[in-house]
């Protein structure tokens, strides 16, 4: 199975998937942000649709709402009692832009 050079690249990103998503957990549970993954990653598919809509690459799309996520989310839940009001909100508000985009 090994043989085969498609089998031995998924099998080098898989890897270092497994390996970076080790490291990154802790550091999630430890700032007690696993709402923000959570959040980050549907953004980041409505992001990649929104691309597509818009004929550009997926990947620019989803790196965009992502980093503008973020940047949101950091800039409203400064202090750590209101971050998960911050995440909701930014999380609602970039579906809602989303999904009016389609009409």
């Amino acid at each position: 199975m090994f043989s085969y050079p498609f089998m031995q690249n998924a099998y080098m990103a898989g890897t270092l998937i497994a390996i970076i998503s080790g490291i990154m957990g802790v550091f999630v549970i430890a700032r007690n942000m696993s709402f923000l993954t959570h959040t980050l990653s549907e953004i980041g598919f409505a992001g990649a649709a929104f691309g597509i809509f818009m004929g550009w690459q997926p990947l620019l799309g989803m790196l965009l709402f992502t980093t503008v996520s973020s940047i949101g989310v950091g800039e409203l839940g400064a202090k750590s009692s209101r971050r998960e009001n911050s995440i909701s909100a930014i999380s609602a508000s970039q579906l809602v832009s989303v999904s009016c985009s389609y009409h």
